[in-house]
Formats: structure tokens, sequence, C-alpha cells
């Protein structure tokens, strides 16, 4: 989360990378929809020690993340909520106050 959207967002493309590479191929990838060659390009990037941030594309962030301002990742949980979501992963980011991160993520989900 930050002022720059752009920047928060690529700061958890390396995080999203590594997360679709430990799991490749697999029944969460696979119920979010997304294709079976994709996932292995991101496994065999994780496997070789070099997560496949390249492939981390927006509509990849929008789907596994709450990035960007903190009106867009207030709106990201929020739509990941409604969509059923009950527990979040909240990571800390070294360029935000923690303080500040989970009080915008408090408020996102009605708390």
């Amino acid at each position: 989360m930050g002022e720059d959207a752009h920047a928060a967002r690529d700061r958890l493309r390396p995080m999203v990378a590594t997360y679709l590479g430990v799991h490749g191929d697999h029944e969460i990838t696979r119920t979010a929809g997304l294709d079976a060659g994709l996932c292995a390009a991101f496994r065999e990037g994780w496997l070789s020690d070099a997560p496949r941030t390249d492939l981390v594309d927006d509509a990849l962030l929008e789907l596994f993340a709450a990035a960007g301002t903190a009106a867009d990742a207030a709106a990201s949980l929020g739509r990941l909520a409604a969509a059923g979501l009950d527990v979040a992963v909240v990571r800390d980011d070294p360029d935000t106050d923690p303080g500040r991160l989970m009080h915008a993520a408090a408020l996102a989900i009605g708390r």
C-alpha cells in the first residue's frame, strides 16, 4: 500500500510470483482459473530460484492480493470479502506504517 499505486503493486509482484510458484498447478490455482501452462511457468521459476515476476500482471494481483493506494487496497479487500473471503493475510510493507496498514484493512472489511 502506498501513495504511488504502481510502486505499491510492484512491491507485491515478487510475493505473488513466489506464492504461485510454490503452488504451481494446484487446486488453489485451478479454482482461481489460472491456466496450467502459466502455473507451470511460475513453478519452474520458483524451483530455479528465479520467481517469474514478469508474469504477474495487474489482473493476477487483483486476483491474489490487495495492492495499490489505501483506497485501492480497501476496495480489493471489500471485493474479496463480498466474494466470501473470511481470512486474509495482511503482510507488512516496509514502506507503510503497520498501524496505517491494519487500520486500512479493518476499514475495508467493516471492522
